[in-house]
């Protein structure tokens, strides 16, 4: 009798389960709305092809004696009758992640909410592969032409034209930038490389930035230490965590019934390690929408980043010659710069600008780190929970933890 009665309770432990969250099912437009915010979306095309969707949350529930401008010829300047627009920030995502992690909480957890109701103008972007940026002007997504790409070309395309469609948009001349993982990391590339986009950012805030990934102890990054071939094996050949719908959607269902809650949070426990700030009521919503798609390229040039503990440009091995103009596996110059050179070595002698020196350090220690990301106007490898900024440049501070900026 006793064993009828503990089969029993198990099966109705088993069977048991929590109420689903309603968000489960719905895309990012659906959440900002069913939380009561306003909702606009936006696509931008980089000067490569690739067609990038931008997210935008104009205003809170209640903050309504602000607004927001788009940038005509002649619009009058601010007076009582026409309030200030509002100060605008534009939240990056971090890697096989996308747009909906900023309000997948609850709107008094979700920075995206939070933001909003404290008077931004809250702008969400998609780096190019993830499942809310994969058009192309010429390439399909599955096609080999389409995933050439890593974090680079997030950085030297996707990005600029991220920002200059905002400020174009608002009528704002800088706007905030708040990134996560390898969103800190397009950041560090674009602001050190282009300068006329840094001067657009009036502040940046790196939340676990990242310039190389050496060190990390997950479990799950042992998988770069396989040979090329066997990580493309298991990871894919063009695409990488490509979103099956319908499998995430089975996913994130079974998470809610509790004997299977903590098997659902090994996958986030895995990739990043334990933290007791992992909301397990949210669960479902959080696999919803996770893992996303990124390019094979992209997983492999963090696989050289963890090999060589060097932040550094994608390795191309004998190609490098095509790509860098030089062979050595040591490259210091970006295509853009390799392209430059070339048109400076194709003029007369006489006519020929010494070459500037690379903007940006690279080093295995953690000192060698932080100087490096300083030199690129960013901050690097620094504790959780540290307030530690500095003034970088003329036009932007850099700060590793998030604190609220007044609005303009």
């Amino acid at each position: 009798m006793m064993w009828l009665f503990l089969t029993i309770s198990c099966l109705m432990f088993i069977t048991a389960k929590s109420e689903e969250n309603p968000e489960v099912s719905m895309g990012v437009g659906e959440i900002v709305r069913y939380h009561g915010y306003p909702y606009e979306e936006h696509e931008v095309v980089t000067d490569d092809g690739y067609y990038l969707t931008l997210q935008r949350i104009p205003h809170g529930r209640d903050n309504l004696e602000s607004f927001s401008i788009s940038h005509k010829p002649g619009a009058q300047a601010p007076n009582m009758f026409c309030p200030p627009p509002k100060a605008v920030v534009l939240l990056q995502h971090g890697l096989v992640l996308e747009g909906s992690n900023w309000i997948t909480n609850l709107p008094n957890t979700s920075l995206g909410f939070i933001l909003a109701d404290a008077g931004y103008d809250v702008w969400i972007g998609n780096s190019r592969g993830n499942s809310w940026s994969r058009k192309h002007k010429e390439f399909e997504f599955y096609q080999q032409e389409y995933s050439a790409y890593s974090f680079h070309e997030m950085a030297m395309y996707d990005l600029p034209a991220t920002i200059n469609y905002i400020l174009q948009r608002t009528g704002q001349e800088q706007l905030y930038y708040v990134a996560y993982s390898q969103g800190t990391t397009i950041g560090f590339i674009a602001f050190s490389s282009i300068p006329e986009l840094d001067r657009k950012i009036k502040m940046f805030f790196a939340l676990a930035p990242i310039t190389v990934n050496s060190h990390m102890k997950s479990p799950m990054v042992r998988v770069f230490d396989l040979p090329e071939a066997l990580v493309k094996f298991i990871l894919g050949h063009t695409v990488v965590f490509d979103e099956d719908y319908f499998l995430k959607q089975v996913i994130s269902r079974m998470c809610i019934y509790p004997v299977l809650k903590t098997l659902c949070s090994l996958l986030f426990y895995l990739p990043g390690g334990f933290t007791n700030s992992l909301n397990v009521s949210r669960m479902d919503v959080y696999l919803s929408h996770y893992p996303d798609s990124t390019s094979i390229k992209n997983m492999l040039h963090w696989r050289q980043l963890y090999q060589t503990g060097e932040f550094k440009y994608y390795d191309y091995g004998s190609d490098n010659v095509l790509h860098y103009n030089q062979v050595r596996e040591d490259i210091s110059q970006s295509p853009e710069q390799a392209q430059a050179q070339k048109e400076r070595e194709s003029r007369p002698a006489s006519r020929r600008k010494a070459p500037t020196q690379p903007l940006c350090a690279s080093g295995t220690d953690r000192k060698s780190q932080a100087i490096m990301s300083l030199r690129c106007n960013s901050i690097a490898g620094i504790p959780q929970h540290t307030n530690l900024e500095t003034q970088s440049s003329a036009s932007m501070k850099v700060t590793a933890t998030w604190r609220e900026v007044p609005q303009e």
